[in-house]
């Protein structure tokens, strides 16, 4: 190794101590040793404490992917406080789906640390550029580094030449070959205030270039190399009097140590015109990838504020590097009317597929999670949360530009104290939307028969599944695998599909009635690996009954808390049927005060199968008492300590429009416990399948206390919905769901306390799609051995 003082033409040394050539151990040509570190990852993964959630929105990435392996830069929490508002800068790589090792950069903090990290796709060398802020702001300073020895964390740094004393911040990085180009901002702490400077390396980074200005704009530049010394950039700009920002790509190319701009555009301009009066960007809202030909594929995240809005994406239909043209914009996520929508607008390319990928953070529910969609020959596919939505803020989100067989990375601020890691495959999503489980006559499982089971799955993706195999599995006591494994094979994009011959699982003969059972399917393929559960019920479902005057309508209450069948997913029992069908696909009675538990479905449970008899038909305004009870079950939850006797009854009479086909359940609850349970909100939700389900609307009526569901279709004008009739009682949400945002995604306990609270309210659809309804009322409390009557 040895100091390398000397001048080639006008690119001149700036810097420390360089080892020549960049160097990696290559995992197929060469042996890595093991990491001390190493530990598998799974969904979410914590690397590390962060003081901000800042440090994992940097100027360019903080995360890149090459054949698999990932490279994360960030900065801790060591040494951080007061005026140091980041720790040490840190590196974590990711390879072969494990942590193979953190390190560090720096040893020291710093008041801003804004790095960006990518990987020659030429050579597969390691770069990252970071600045180095200091308390007060005086001149950054900006580094690049190289691992020498990746992925074993010998670093060699160098530090970039800024005497133009501009002061410029948040650089980013892009290698190529011997070529890099490195470039920053002064955003306004510097002398030239929006100025974005570069410097340029044509030999790994032995030598740079000077300091030079591109041009003033306002805010930080991503850039990208292209084959033949050409750059593509994204940047953005202020125009007119009110601060409107608008996004700027620019095509340029190498030229010795300097870059020569062939030509900018204002993105909106060139695509017909500003969405709105009042815009405004921020670095981390915007970036590009470029595909297969070198086409630029542009997000852009803006509003009417700062920090939150729709999600635009630009790309041009025609021409080539340096002279693209047609542009055209789409709204990818929001409305274009800068309402808040969502924020961290990422995009990634899979060179294989040619498919593009966005990610965003918006709020689902009522957190913050991570959102992605697809775009396919110019469609756009919004595939909803990336993962389960849970209770955890994920924020600040990033994900690398490369898709690598078939899988997207990110990073985000888990809550803003970590950045948490995660890796998912954007192929086909296959979704349980039906089953069955009847005995070998086609009637109830009892104790020691048969299960067999049928379900249908769809492909709810743009991606066709290949090669699919379902293995179901169950870890009972009182049941036995019997037939477990079917070929289900191909399954196209939008297909459904369904097992011709089903599945057995034995039941044994001292399974106690009324036993729940859940087995779990595993949908494995060429591009799938998933899992779903299947429950259902050991005993005899009793039904709320009866012939109405003016159609056949029945209605299922079953031995626990659903409605409408004894299962969690629809197909099962008699669900809410009108004219020879069944238009209820799953619902249940749900009674919660608190976000973490939700009592619902088959967490009540019944001690004793309900009495059964025939539903009476009643004249109009006349109710029976419990003395009268036609069916009446007894359900109990055990974590509120809550019984509730569900009296059920029917009214017609169709000489009165609005008052048939009514069927009503009431519910008589009682606290068991020794302690008041306060702030209960108690509630009905009902997902409808109106025909096709897939164009279902809806709405409110708070007049009459109803929220209802109907179907796109002029023939067909009919409502389904639920009303709460008792005026006495206080409404807490009438709503309607969108059950590909909120259901779909896992429904956990905290949407669903957010529906029944009334703090998740959606009087109508934002378009015909596949809905579900709620209705409640609350907050009451109930006093040890009182009770409380809800209809």
């Amino acid at each position: 190794m040895k100091k390398l003082i000397f001048v080639l033409g006008v690119l001149v040394v700036v810097g420390s101590l360089w080892a020549w050539p960049a160097a990696s151990i290559d995992k197929d040509g060469g042996i890595r040793p093991e990491s001390i570190d190493a530990s598998k990852v799974s969904g979410w993964t914590l690397i590390g404490a962060i003081p901000d959630w800042r440090i994992v929105a940097g100027s360019g990435k903080n995360i890149a992917v090459y054949n698999g392996d990932v490279a994360i830069i960030w900065a801790d929490t060591v040494d951080a406080g007061g005026d140091y508002t980041f720790g040490h800068l840190r590196v974590t790589y990711i390879i072969d789906g494990e942590i193979y090792g953190s390190y560090e950069l720096t040893t020291y903090p710093m008041r801003r640390y804004y790095p960006s990290v990518t990987y020659d796709p030429i050579t597969g060398y390691i770069w990252f550029a970071w600045q180095e802020a200091p308390p007060g702001y005086p001149n950054s300073v900006i580094k690049v580094a190289t691992d020498i020895a990746y992925p074993d964390g010998t670093f060699e740094t160098a530090l970039l030449d800024t005497s133009l004393d501009n002061n410029t911040w948040l650089p980013t990085i892009v290698a190529y070959g011997d070529t890099l180009v490195v470039l920053a901002q002064d955003i306004g702490f510097g002398s030239v205030a929006g100025g974005i400077f570069y410097w340029i390396s044509y030999d790994g980074g032995i030598t740079w270039s000077s300091q030079k200005l591109l041009g003033i704009y306002d805010d930080v530049p991503l850039v990208k190399y292209v084959p033949g010394g050409r750059l593509a950039l994204v940047a953005q700009h202020s125009v007119g009097d009110n601060y409107t920002e608008v996004p700027v790509f620019i095509d340029a190319h190498l030229d010795g140590d300097s870059i020569v701009v062939d030509y900018e555009v204002d993105l909106f301009e060139a695509s017909g015109g500003f969405p709105l009066p009042s815009m405004a960007g921020w670095w981390w809202g915007y970036d590009f990838v470029l595909d297969n030909e070198n086409r630029p594929h542009i997000v852009w995240r803006s509003g009417d504020g700062f920090f939150s809005g729709d999600v635009f994406y630009f790309t041009p239909l025609s021409g080539e590097p340096g002279n693209w043209s047609d542009w055209q914009v789409q709204v990818l996520v929001g409305t274009g009317t800068g309402a808040a929508q969502a924020d961290f607008s990422y995009i990634a390319y899979d060179p294989n597929m040619d498919v593009l990928v966005v990610t965003y953070a918006k709020p689902f529910g009522d957190q913050i999670d991570v959102g992605y969609g697809t775009i396919i020959d110019g469609e756009w596919y919004d595939m909803g949360p990336i993962s389960t939505v849970d209770d955890v803020i994920e924020y600040g989100v990033h994900c690398a530009d490369l898709i690598y067989n078939g899988n997207i990375y990110l990073i985000a601020a888990y809550n803003g104290e970590y950045v948490t890691y995660f890796s998912t495959g954007i192929g086909p999503s296959l979704n349980l939307v039906d089953y069955t489980v009847v005995d070998p006559s086609g009637g109830t499982v009892d104790p020691g028969e048969e299960a067999r089971i049928t379900v249908t799955l769809e492909n709810t993706s743009p991606f066709d599944a290949h090669n699919v195999t379902g293995y179901l599995y169950v870890d009972d006591p009182f049941v036995t695998a019997v037939d477990t494994e079917y070929y289900f094979g191909e399954i196209a994009s939008g297909a459904t599909v369904t097992n011709s011959e089903p599945y057995v699982l034995q039941i044994d003969p001292g399974t106690p009635v009324g036993y729940p059972v859940t087995a779990y399917l595993h949908l494995v393929g060429d591009n799938v690996d998933k899992e779903v559960a299947i429950s259902f019920f050991v005993t005899e479902e009793r039904y709320l009954t009866y012939d109405l005057q003016s159609g056949d309508v029945t209605f299922a209450v079953v031995a626990n808390g659903y409605l409408g069948h004894s299962g969690g997913a629809g197909g099962s029992g008699g669900g809410f049927q009108l004219a020879g069908a069944d238009w209820l696909y799953q619902g249940w009675f749900a009674v919660s005060n608190t976000p973490s538990d939700v009592a619902y479905g088959d967490e009540w449970n019944a001690p004793l199968v309900p009495e059964v008899g025939l539903l009476k038909l009643l004249p109009k305004n006349t109710q029976p008492t419990y003395g009268d009870v036609q069916l009446r079950g007894i359900i109990q939850n055990g974590d509120y300590n809550l019984s509730s006797e569900i009296l059920g009854y029917c009214f017609n009479d169709p000489g009165d429009a609005g008052y048939f086909n009514i069927v009503f359940v009431k519910y008589r609850i009682t606290n068991n416990g020794s302690n008041p349970l306060n702030d209960l909100y108690f509630g009905w939700y009902m997902d409808l399948d109106i025909y096709n389900y897939a164009l279902n609307g809806g709405g409110i009526d708070e007049d009459h206390r109803l929220v209802y569901m109907d179907y796109d279709d002029s023939d067909y004008s009919g409502y389904l919905g639920v009303m709460v009739p008792d005026t006495s009682l206080n409404i807490a949400n009438l709503s309607i769901i969108d059950n590909p945002t909120y259901v779909y995604p896992g429904f956990s306990d905290s949407i669903q306390y957010s529906f029944l609270s009334g703090s998740l309210h959606f009087p109508t659809p934002d378009s015909l799609t596949d809905l579900s309804l709620i209705a409640s009322v609350g907050p009451y409390t109930i006093n040890p051995g009182d009770t409380f009557e809800v209809v």
